[in-house]
């Protein structure tokens, strides 16, 4: 795994789990940015898709979405507090998040403005 600043991580990850890849543990409200890459394992050129979930403070239900192999999605939210991957099989993923917050904004809904 490479950990060097804000270069996007990439990984193997074993299939049949589900993975939290950020969880937010402040109320503070906040924006985030990710991508995430599936790509094939080094050996094969077939794969699985992702399923990503995403919960943040405006939904009850997570938003669902799939990423086909070799394909890259980008994500915009606000609020999030927690964002999982699930897989059948054993996955490559690389994965970059950016994520904003404001310690000083009211706690609270959508109209809350970041600085």
């Amino acid at each position: 795994m490479d950990e060097a600043g804000n270069i996007p991580l990439r990984f193997n990850i074993e299939g049949l789990f589900t993975y939290e890849l950020f969880f937010d543990f402040t109320t503070h409200p906040n924006k985030v940015f990710f991508q995430l890459s599936n790509l094939p394992l080094e050996d094969e050129e077939t794969g699985f898709d992702l399923i990503v979930q995403v919960i943040n403070d405006f939904s009850d239900e997570p938003v669902e979405t799939a990423i086909p192999i070799n394909q890259t999605k980008s994500f915009q939210f606000a609020n999030v507090r927690l964002d999982t991957l699930d897989m059948l099989g054993q996955q490559r993923i690389r994965f970059y998040l950016e994520k904003t917050f404001c310690i000083s904004c009211k706690e609270g809904g959508p109209e809350n403005e970041m600085s």
